[in-house]
């Protein structure tokens, strides 16, 4: 007769009592059960740390964008303050309060007085370089009134005229910081050109 010897261990730990013998886990099942909390974790992580960083990134964009919006306002102010009705094309407070003194320009912003010179048949001078800067330069010394940016680093502006002598309009590009932006804008004095 063979007899087949059955070699024991003893447990690891003893079992707990009342529970029956030979229960609980062998080594192999809690190295699994680790490795698979191990890439849980990981992955866990893993979502938390892209998340975080699109968040900043979106954070960085907003902030971009909102500096060059007050900027776009900034110009947008000189552009619709920009006037030739004196001859002389500014948006210097002072020499307008001069041509306004003058008797060259009348009105306020917005008004027809405010950027085309007031008297044209006898203020001819004014008028004609008023005719003359709308045929060639007025964005040219719009961009000269343009004063200098206050974008956070990394966020350059281009101003330029837009290439089209008609349509008297320049062209703001903006870009870095995870922002590029084009902005085209016409200056209200462009209304009363010929």
């Amino acid at each position: 007769m063979n007899r087949v010897i059955q070699a024991s261990r003893p447990p690891l730990l003893p079992d707990p009592p009342g529970s029956p013998p030979g229960t609980g886990f062998t080594l192999v099942e809690i190295l699994v059960g680790a490795v698979l909390l191990a890439i849980v974790g990981s992955l866990t992580a893993l979502v938390f740390s892209v998340s975080n960083r699109s968040t900043v990134s979106s954070t960085a964009i907003a902030n971009a964008n909102a500096a060059i919006d007050t900027d776009v306002s900034r110009i947008k102010e000189v552009a619709e303050r920009f006037t030739c009705c004196s001859g002389t094309c500014t948006a210097d407070a002072t020499a307008i309060a001069t041509a306004v003194a003058a008797g060259t320009c009348a009105g306020s912003v917005g008004d027809s007085t405010y950027y085309f010179p007031q008297n044209p048949d006898t203020n001819t001078t004014a008028t004609a370089n008023f005719t003359s800067a709308c045929a060639s330069g007025l964005t040219t010394n719009l961009i000269s009134q343009i004063p200098a940016a206050s974008l956070p680093a990394g966020i350059s502006r281009a101003v330029q005229d837009d290439g089209d002598a008609t349509a008297r309009r320049i062209r703001i590009t903006y870009t870095g910081g995870g922002v590029n932006r084009v902005v085209k804008i016409v200056p209200t004095v462009a209304s009363w050109c010929p």
